[in-house]
């Protein structure tokens, strides 16, 4: 199995601004290098909080991992913003994509059969080996930007579709004064995780669940002593025997 590359596209119209997202990204009408048109999310490197290629980088990257590992996220491309692109635009996007000219991180519009995922909603069960899988998909890419306040997917009845990975790979970071990765155990991530508290409590109460009665816990112990009795009378005739035999 490889590391698929993103796809090849061309900017060709613009459809509208997304609803969220503090980087202002634009739903694109775009034709890949197979001639096929498709709309794509695609963030312009002028409204960036952080300044380009890194944040398409970790993007790009997150999204070939993500399916390589089985995460559902939606198909990454190479939208490429061109002159003539840039220039139909309208006022205040015209300038902004004068200001973002060549390549951008784009990905496929998924809207069909998802929705946000609500606040504070507990995880359908249906949906928590997904849910487990994303929590460490995160941990793996160093990505703190999913969080109860900013969910970053879209769900529907069997699937959770992971976007939003320009945060990640934040190990890159101790050149500027982040902790090492080495010894960062990452515990911010988990702690603020859209789903570490739903799926921390689960395991909660079902550890309590299996817990062993007093009674039970008595045997047990009751068990381990005869079985460290008879090891112990096992070693003294092992050394007896071998004293015997020098």
């Amino acid at each position: 199995m490889t590391i698929a590359p993103p796809v090849p596209a061309e900017a060709e119209v613009m459809h509208r601004r997304m609803s969220a997202g503090r980087n202002k990204p634009l739903l694109l009408g775009c034709r890949a290098a197979s001639g096929e048109l498709v709309d794509c999310v695609v963030k312009l490197s002028a409204c960036l909080e952080s300044v380009a290629p890194l944040p398409y980088l970790a993007e790009w990257c997150a999204a070939a991992f993500g399916q390589l590992l089985g995460i559902s996220v939606p198909e990454a491309f190479q939208v490429e913003v061109t002159d003539a692109f840039a220039r139909s635009l309208d006022p205040p996007w015209r300038d902004i994509a004068l200001r973002s000219l060549g390549v951008a991180f784009g990905s496929r519009h998924r809207a069909g059969g998802f929705s946000p995922w609500p606040a504070r909603t507990l995880i359908p069960f249906d949906l928590r080996e997904a849910a487990v899988e994303l929590v460490a998909f995160d941990v793996l890419i160093h990505n703190p930007d999913r969080r109860i306040d900013n969910p970053n997917v879209l769900v529907s009845r069997d699937e959770i579709l992971a976007f939003d990975h320009e945060m990640a790979f934040s190990f890159v970071l101790p050149l500027l004064g982040a902790p090492d990765p080495v010894e960062d155990a990452l515990l911010p991530v988990l702690d603020q995780h859209l789903f570490a508290r739903d799926l921390a409590e689960k395991c909660r109460r079902w550890l309590a669940s299996v817990r062993p009665s007093s009674r039970s816990r008595q045997r047990i112990s009751t068990r381990l002593s005869k079985r460290r009795r008879l090891r112990g009378n096992v070693a003294l005739r092992s050394i007896s025997l071998l004293k015997s035999s020098m």
